[in-house]
């Protein structure tokens, strides 16, 4: 299961951040039925850990900053990046769908390519890549 952390994933499907959401999910084939949504509070933590889902989503600042408090920093810098929490899930840091129309960076192409990352992490389990560098 794929657990989502962020502000205004829940609830009414007018707030724009929502409707990036839903829309996102529902292009990369996942199901909103499938998924976990969770805002941004100290018990989320607790929630998380007892649904132990296969990969936690991110969703902005907020969310980084409540389950990698070792990652200081802005969101835009660590995206795409999986990341085992000091609470014992395994975490992708993403965008807050909020920010997606607001700038002029395409926050939409990478959202999406994250919510598929989680997706095939979700199926497939994560592995951590072994990357070796041969210097000549």
């Amino acid at each position: 299961m794929i657990a989502f952390v962020g502000f205004n994933l829940k609830g009414n499907d007018w707030k724009p951040a929502r409707r990036v959401f839903l829309e996102t999910i529902k292009e990369r084939g996942i199901r909103e039925d499938t998924v976990q949504t969770f805002g941004v509070f100290p018990r989320t933590i607790q929630e998380l850990k007892s649904l132990d889902p296969s990969v936690v989503v991110c969703c902005g600042n907020a969310a980084v900053n409540l389950l990698l408090p070792d990652k200081p920093g802005d969101v835009e810098y660590i995206r795409g990046y999986v990341f085992d929490s000091p609470h014992g899930l395994t975490v992708l840091a993403t965008v807050d769908p909020a920010e997606v129309s607001k700038t002029w960076v395409p926050w939409r192409m990478l959202f999406s390519k994250d919510i598929q990352k989680a997706k095939e992490m979700n199926k497939k389990g994560w592995e951590r890549p072994l990357r070796e560098v041969h210097i000549v």
